[in-house]
């Protein structure tokens, strides 16, 4: 193969191998600088190994590899110099790893490919394969790191599609090849597969960037479904707010004639008509309902929310949530932790005569850095099947189960723990979080 070809198939694999980084960086880290600045970073540091070409020294190009992938990370992304390191070094690990996994994934690499090294197109077929299997590598690499460091934020499907369609044209191109190796073709055939190989890895790039698009377009709508329910949450909070507020003002203005009256009723030694009067007014909605219960926003919102609902359901609702127990979760994970916890606790309370719910939150009597958060609520029978798993009375089964598993989700993020049980004693169902090791 002449140098010009060397120099095209080069040049091709620093894009895939520079697309790759761009991927597994945008999952990573946090960008320093915008996109046309961090793409220009890019083609900087990938001319460099250009240069070095001709050697065709394999030592040599790891090394450059290595450093042209650890300058690129600390200078675009804000990566301490330790850290972009250990990802560069993992990133060569893999580029080596691809290489020899070409060697046995194309048939009698040794043996045959050899004398097909001057073939410009077989050869450009192959490095499609090592760059689509380097995509694959790192891929995976990024999303196990990414789940480490923000637990509950990723899917485990995440990477399924991407790296299934990657993994099916690696099988696809390999066929490729091993026609092009083993079968004499004349070179407007080769031409034609060495297109439709192309091809085929455009669509992949195409397939990865529409699913991150969409994966992306996802979550922000998600984000703002959270924020628009945060918003109808306060929103109704306060509006009740202000309706207890005219209510108290109205018994306030009215307390003088309610004296009077007890006044009377004493003058008569009429006592059994004070105390229900007293009683009456004690136990009035006025004075029984605390407008405050906790000092989040957010979380005050949902339990008034939820005081209101079950009042109408003649359910005990009894909270008793401490101070700056729950300022370390952010309104949105604090509204789908909640909700979930009280909509299920709600749910199975309404379907008992002597409907209860009680929300506590505090901190470890034993461990003050440890937050405890127990719901406890009556339950007409045991919820786990034989299997241990909860049953639903739902309609709707195909929903069932996304409640529990955003509850999970929030407690995994905050490196929390979760313990369900039901207490037949007292048919009570019992949820308990503790979140120890705080972000």
């Amino acid at each position: 193969m002449n140098l010009f070809n060397i120099y095209i198939i080069s040049i091709f694999a620093y894009i895939c191998e520079g697309y790759t980084l761009w991927l597994y960086c945008s999952g990573l880290f946090e960008r320093r600088y915008n996109f046309i600045k961090r793409l220009l970073i890019y083609i900087i540091f990938y001319t460099i190994p250009i240069l070095f070409i001709g050697l065709r020294i394999f030592s040599l190009n790891c090394i450059l590899f290595f450093v042209m992938t650890m300058l690129i990370i600390c200078t675009a992304y804000k990566v301490t110099p330790g850290k972009s390191m250990l990802h560069a070094l993992l990133a060569t690990f893999i580029m080596c790893i691809t290489e020899l996994i070409v060697m046995v994934a194309v048939p009698d690499y040794g043996q045959n490919v050899l004398g097909y090294i001057d073939s410009f197109k077989v050869q450009v077929m192959i490095y499609y394969i090592s760059k689509l299997l380097y995509l694959i590598f790192m891929y995976i690499a990024s999303y196990i790191l990414s789940k480490k460091e923000h637990p509950g934020t990723t899917s485990t499907l995440k990477i399924f599609a991407p790296v299934g369609i990657c993994a099916i044209s690696v099988f696809i191109i390999n066929s490729f090849c091993i026609l092009c190796v083993n079968i004499s073709l004349s070179t407007k055939y080769i031409t034609l597969i060495l297109i439709s190989a192309t091809v085929l890895l455009c669509l992949n790039v195409l397939a990865i960037n529409m699913y991150n698009y969409i994966e992306k377009q996802y979550i922000q709508n998600e984000k703002l479904n959270l924020q628009l329910q945060n918003e109808s949450l306060s929103i109704e909070y306060y509006k009740q707010l202000a309706e207890m507020d005219e209510k108290q003002k109205i018994m306030i203005h009215d307390i003088k004639n309610h004296l009077l009256s007890i006044k009377e009723l004493n003058k008569e030694h009429n006592y059994n008509e004070i105390d229900k009067y007293i009683s009456t007014l004690l136990y009035s909605e006025e004075f029984s309902k605390p407008v405050m219960v906790s000092d989040n926003e957010i979380l005050n919102a949902i339990a008034y929310r939820f005081q209101k609902k079950c009042s109408d359901k003649n359910i005990t609702f009894i909270t008793d949530i401490r101070s700056k127990t729950v300022s370390f979760i952010s309104p949105d994970d604090c509204t789908s932790l909640f909700c979930n916890l009280l909509d299920n606790a709600y749910e199975a309370a309404c379907k008992t005569d002597d409907g209860h719910i009680t929300l506590k939150i505090c901190s470890d009597t034993s461990d003050k850095l440890t937050i405890m958060v127990n719901v406890v609520n009556s339950c007409n029978g045991n919820p786990f099947d034989s299997h241990g798993k909860l049953k639903t009375s739902k309609k709707d089964t195909i929903s069932h189960g996304y409640g529990l598993k955003s509850i999970e989700r929030v407690v995994n993020k905050y490196n929390g723990f979760i313990d369900m049980y039901y207490d037949e004693n007292d048919s009570t169902f019992h949820t308990l979080i503790s979140f120890s090791d705080r972000m």
